[in-house]
């Protein structure tokens, strides 16, 4: 995965998943959580950008930047 397909499947992610009442809502974002976390210790840049994410979603930190196409 690039660090753009990556940084798009982050902002795509429903990082609130652990406030539903629904089961099924909850094991979907739980499973979707990992498979993100598995494929962040793939790389340190993965890592920052999940990282990133993260800090945004839960401490109001800044929109992480969306990584260049590379040429």
């Amino acid at each position: 995965m690039t660090p753009r397909q990556f940084w798009t499947a982050c902002r795509l992610h429903d990082w609130f998943y652990s406030y539903s009442d629904d089961s099924n809502v909850y094991r979907a974002g739980s499973d979707d959580r990992a498979r993100l976390e598995s494929i962040a210790g793939q790389s340190p840049e993965l890592q920052a950008i999940f990282k990133a994410w993260e800090e945004h979603q839960f401490n109001c930190g800044a929109i992480p930047p969306e990584p260049k196409l590379e040429d």
